[in-house]
């Protein structure tokens, strides 16, 4: 009855009301309200240190090249042809290195040092209005290259993974949080 639903709807209110004073003298335990412990991890107000993380020029230079190096019968993209060329030119040259030769030279020579690289997100194999080219297809067969696998001849490398997604952050953090369980 209307009776019955303003009693509930009257009973709901005055536990929310009382909630709502009781928050005020609330004393709880300071981490209690964390739903992860993050003990170990860095607080802003921590020391910072750093270790020295410069390369030779000439191991920026071999990454740079391999970068635009593609396998033989590789069926490449006649505009990315030009790309990588002009990608090349700029690396012998050592001016005009843009954001996604730069990102590729850094994780080229952590890779080579060992560490692990994993980007996500959407459009991240060829990077948003196609300028990063990580990951390339033949265009005759379908077949996927990566150049950041394939340091080959540099040494051994930890591995490369670039892995598209929607174009949602929390598709991207659900993909994260499940990868790293």
């Amino acid at each position: 009855t209307k009776d019955e639903l303003e009693a509930i709807k009257a009973g709901i209110w005055a536990k929310h009301e009382e909630a709502f004073v009781a928050a005020d003298s609330y004393k709880g335990k300071s981490m209690e309200w964390i739903a992860t412990k993050w003990e170990g991890f860095a607080k802003p107000t921590d020391q910072g240190s750093a270790s020295p993380t410069g390369v030779e020029l000439d191991l920026l230079q071999q990454v740079g090249k391999r970068l635009c190096e593609t396998p033989q019968g590789f069926n490449l993209h006649s505009g990315l042809k030009r790309q990588f060329k002009k990608k090349l030119e700029d690396l012998e040259s050592g001016t005009e290195i843009d954001w996604a030769t730069a990102e590729g030279l850094a994780w080229g020579t952590l890779l080579l040092e060992g560490t692990h690289v994993r980007i996500t997100g959407q459009d991240v194999q060829s990077g948003t209005f196609a300028h990063r080219h990580c990951v390339i297809r033949d265009q005759k067969n379908g077949e996927q290259f990566c150049f950041l696998n394939n340091l080959g001849e540099l040494g051994s490398q930890a591995p490369f993974i670039a892995r598209n997604s929607i174009l949602s952050e929390y598709g991207v953090l659900g993909f994260e949080l499940g990868y790293t369980y």
